[in-house]
């Protein structure tokens, strides 16, 4: 089902019309994973369930992560039944959107997580999408880590139809009084011409020169790097082979949602007429000169008598 709402950008006073088409939408409330949404990885032999100091938990012997208050729980232990003996791992958890996305006129990922706190550092929670280009050595992903080494710093990453390495790393700071331990709501929008990252509504990142065409499916995991990744890895944690020595670390996910989103610009000049038609499509909202509208995200809830509706605001 498509939504069509209509607004004045208060800032630039462009009129904006935004078609959001969601794509997936997960609260997570039931009492397991819905698994038309997701499933976790199958064990591959090329090590792309190996991250780091971690092997993630695979279909061939593991459950999906369990669900219960509303999140997914996903989990992250230092203790591997499955390591081979003498060499310990980390035991994490990942879940990847069972369809792909393009970007084609526009795609929107919002994710609310946190991490379980106490946690120390040297621990990644995953947000991203990925893809694998034909030909298998490039490859096209946009990132959101968070890095128990640093909770007040968001890290955004972006590689288009390009290696694996390092790419562009960006951190972004957490308003004060707040990390990662406790709920934000992340957003990644890619459209055709750049790419946008958003903490709490809050743009904090642009990149125009690296844009992704997709297909790429969503994924969220957890995992322990190793010295490879200098920024995110903590030496004073490490596997154990004994499992009464374990320790368990957790990131929660309470919604997920994916969106297309076609986004049309109009003059100021329009705007009387585009009032009429806005106040037909959502009668609550109103068109008002020089207030401020509140947002979650970018195409996030705006509250008004009659619901919550799904708009854009442009600054």
């Amino acid at each position: 089902m498509n939504h069509q709402y209509t607004l004045e950008s208060l800032e630039s006073r462009r009129l904006l019309s935004a078609v959001i088409t969601p794509l997936l939408t997960d609260g997570f409330d039931g009492s397991s994973v819905n698994f038309s949404n997701w499933h976790i990885p199958a064990y591959d032999p090329n090590g792309s369930t190996y991250l780091g100091r971690t092997q993630l938990r695979v279909s061939q012997n593991s459950a999906a992560p369990k669900v219960s208050g509303g999140a997914v729980h996903l989990t992250l232990d230092s203790y591997n039944p499955t390591s081979l003996a003498g060499n310990p791992s980390f035991y994490g958890t990942e879940l990847i959107s069972n369809q792909t996305y393009s970007v084609g006129t526009g795609l929107d990922i919002v994710v609310r997580a946190k991490f379980n706190g106490p946690i120390p550092g040297g621990i990644v929670g995953g947000i991203f999408t990925y893809a694998l280009k034909p030909g298998g050595v490039n490859h096209d992903e946009i990132d959101t880590e968070l890095l128990s080494n640093a909770l007040r710093n968001v890290q955004s990453n972006v590689y288009a139809n390009e290696p694996l390495g390092a790419g562009t790393p960006l951190f972004s700071t957490l308003a004060r009084g707040n990390d990662e331990t406790l709920y934000h709501t992340y957003e990644m929008t890619c459209t055709p011409g750049e790419v946008d990252w958003y903490v709490d509504g809050r743009l904090v990142r642009t990149d125009k020169s690296r844009v992704p065409a997709g297909p790429m499916a969503v994924y969220l995991n957890i995992w322990a790097p190793d010295q490879g990744w200098a920024n995110a890895y903590n030496s004073a944690i490490g596997p154990t082979a004994k499992a009464r020595h374990n320790q368990q670390f957790g990131m929660d996910i309470d919604s997920v949602a994916i969106r297309s989103v076609r986004v049309r610009r109009g003059s100021a000049a329009s705007a009387v007429q585009s009032a009429a038609a806005m106040n037909t499509v959502v009668p609550a909202m109103a068109i008002v000169p020089g207030g401020a509208l509140p947002s979650v995200d970018a195409f996030g809830a705006i509250d008004g008598a009659e619901g919550t509706w799904d708009v854009l605001i442009y600054g």
